[in-house]
C-alpha cells in the first residue's frame, strides 16, 4: 500500500487499502489501515481480517517513508482474530516519520506479508484468549417487509424479531459483510414492539473500531441483539451517497378499495428535502400516475406529531425520522378517497386518529386530515400529508 499524501494524515483520520486477497487456497480477504489517534504521538498500522471465520496467521511488516525504513520480520508465534476484526497492529513514532521541519513525509509505503493462514473455530479462538461472546443478529430484507405488510398490514415488520445468525462481539461494524456481495448495504436499526423500525446509521458510517458489542441491546433477560436493515441494489447500479442528514423513508401503498397495504420500497432522503419533492420521487419511481390523479400521504411514526397541512415544508419540519413510514393513498376506480368502510379499516388499524373523507387539494394544502391524538405511544401516530399530482407536474 502506497500513500502519496501521507503528510496530510491528521488525528482521527485514516487511509484504507482496497480489499485484497492473500494466503491460503483462493485467498483470504484483508484490508490495511493507516491512522492516527488524538493524544498519541505515533502512526498506527492495522491489518483487518475481512473473513467470515476465525483466522490464525503469521504477519510481517515492511515500512518506508522518507529516510525511514523498518522491517518487522515474521514472528514465531502466529496472531489470531475473530471474523471481521484486527489481527495485528503496529505503531511507529511520529518522530521517525517527519523531516527536519517536523512535517510528515509525503510518501508512505507499507508492505505486509501474511503466511501460514488457517481457519480456526471458536474453541481455538478462546485458547488464543479472544473474546468469543456473540450477538444475535436480525436482518430485515425487502422480502421481510413485503411479506409482513401484505399479509398483516400492522406495522412494518413482525413485533418480535427473528435472529438470522450470530456475530462476534468484537466484529467491526464498518468491515462486517466485506466478503458479501457489493450489492448490499446495511443499516443499524431499532426494532420496536409495535412493528416499526428506527433506522439509526449505515454501518459504513461508523468509526473505524466500533464493534457489534458496542451497539447491541439486551432483550429477553439479557440476550445481546442487533437489528440490521439490508439495502439492495442491482448490478451496475451504485448506492446513493449518504451523510449525517440522510434518513430512510419506507413507502407503503394503502388500497382504498379494501384497506390492504403493499410495501413499495424505501427512499433515502435529506431531512431538508421538501415534502413535495419526496412526493414526486415516490410517484416517479414507485407508482404509475396519470396527469389528473391526486394522492394523499400519511406519515406514520412512533411519536405524536402535529397536523400536517403545508406540503411546502421540509421533512425535518414535519418530524420525519429515519425509519418513518409514508402511506400513499390515491383515488379508487370511482375517483373517491376514503369511504365509510375504508375509514373504519383505517381507524381500526391506526387507533386514536380522526379521519375526514374526501380530497380538495389546493397547492400546498392537504384536503384530508388525520389528527394526532395518540397519547400512550402504544400504537402508531399518524399525520396527513396532502399532495395533488396534477399541480406538481
Amino acid at each position: 500500500m502506497v500513500v502519496n499524501s501521507f503528510s496530510c494524515l491528521s488525528p482521527e483520520h485514516f487511509y484504507e487499502s482496497n480489499l485484497f486477497e492473500l494466503g491460503g487456497h483462493g485467498g483470504y480477504r484483508w484490508k490495511l489501515v493507516i491512522y492516527r489517534e488524538r493524544g498519541f504521538e505515533d502512526v498506527k498500522l492495522a491489518l483487518v481480517s475481512c473473513n467470515n471465520c476465525g483466522i490464525r496467521a503469521r504477519i510481517g511488516w515492511s515500512i518506508e517513508s522518507g529516510s525511514f525504513a523498518q522491517e518487522v520480520l515474521l514472528p514465531n508465534a502466529a496472531k489470531a482474530a475473530v471474523p471481521f476484526s484486527v489481527i495485528d497492529r503496529l505503531g511507529i513514532p511520529l518522530s521517525d516519520l517527519t523531516d527536519s521541519s517536523g512535517t510528515l513525509y509525503f510518501k508512505f509505503t507499507v508492505k505486509v506479508r501474511i503466511s501460514n493462514v488457517e481457519q480456526i473455530n471458536r474453541d481455538e479462538l478462546r485458547q488464543e484468549k479472544k473474546d468469543v461472546n456473540t450477538v444475535k443478529l436480525e436482518i430485515i430484507r425487502k422480502d421481510t417487509i413485503l411479506e409482513w405488510v401484505e399479509n398483516n398490514g400492522l406495522g412494518l415488520v413482525p413485533p418480535t424479531g427473528s435472529p438470522h445468525s450470530e456475530v462476534y462481539h468484537d466484529s467491526l461494524l464498518c468491515y462486517w459483510g466485506a466478503d458479501d456481495s457489493l450489492n448490499y448495504r446495511y443499516w443499524l436499526c431499532k426494532h420496536w414492539e409495535n412493528g416499526s423500525l428506527t433506522v439509526e446509521k449505515c454501518l459504513d458510517a461508523f468509526s473505524l473500531w466500533k464493534c457489534f458489542g458496542n451497539v447491541c441491546t439486551d432483550i429477553d433477560g439479557g440476550i445481546p441483539w442487533v437489528t440490521l436493515f439490508m439495502e439492495e441494489k442491482k448490478n451496475g447500479e451504485v448506492f446513493q451517497p449518504i451523510d449525517d442528514d440522510s434518513i430512510v423513508v419506507f413507502c407503503i401503498r394503502f388500497d382504498l378499495s379494501d384497506g390492504s397495504e403493499t410495501y413499495l420500497g424505501h427512499l433515502i432522503c435529506e431531512r431538508n428535502m421538501l415534502f413535495r419533492d419526496l412526493s414526486k420521487a415516490i410517484e416517479k419511481t414507485m407508482i404509475c400516475t396519470t396527469y389528473d390523479e391526486s394522492y394523499q400521504y400519511c406519515l406514520i411514526g412512533n411519536r405524536q406529531r402535529e397536523d400536517i397541512t403545508d406540503t411546502g415544508r421540509t421533512l425535518r419540519q414535519y418530524g420525519f425520522e429515519s425509519g418513518s413510514r409514508v402511506l400513499i393513498m390515491g383515488p379508487d376506480s370511482e375517483g373517491s378517497f376514503l369511504d365509510a368502510e375504508t375509514t373504519r379499516i383505517f381507524e381500526q388499524r391506526y387507533p386514536g386518529q380522526e379521519v375526514f373523507a374526501g380530497s380538495n387539494c389546493e397547492e400546498g394544502k392537504a384536503g384530508t386530515t388525520y389528527h394526532c391524538d395518540n397519547k400512550d405511544n402504544t400504537a402508531d401516530s399518524v399525520c396527513s400529508l396532502g399532495f395533488d399530482a396534477e399541480r406538481q407536474k
